[in-house]
């Protein structure tokens, strides 16, 4: 199972647009998946919010979390996002691939 939670860095707002003060515009967010072995998983983006409604417009000083994370679940793909944290724990869990050096090389010495 994996736990996932949204972070918000930053917002980006018009300072007035048509009469509306701290006009959100853009949210920047981060969002993590954290599995039962404590191995996590994250992507990060920033999505536009569009035009506002005056009549349910929320001021900057007044959005909460829950409204914004509504507003990103509204806009963004949400299984994609989910798939590719899943994806992301899962190579932790299980590597497909690996850097290696030189096998010519002394790895104490980091000499030839």
């Amino acid at each position: 199972m994996i736990n996932y939670t949204w972070t918000f860095p930053a917002f980006d707002c018009k300072v007035n647009e048509n009469g509306l003060q701290k006009v959100v515009t853009t949210v920047h967010w981060r969002y993590r998946g954290t599995d039962e072995d404590g191995i996590t998983g994250e992507t990060y983006g920033a999505q536009s919010i569009g035009e506002p409604n005056p009549d349910a417009f929320t001021p900057y000083t007044q959005i909460s979390e829950e409204q914004v994370i509504g507003w990103m679940e509204a806009n963004l793909d949400m299984d994609a996002i989910q798939e590719n944290i899943t994806s992301q724990i899962n190579l932790i869990k299980t590597p497909v691939t690996e850097t290696l050096s030189a096998p010519w090389v002394n790895a104490a010495t980091g000499s030839l």
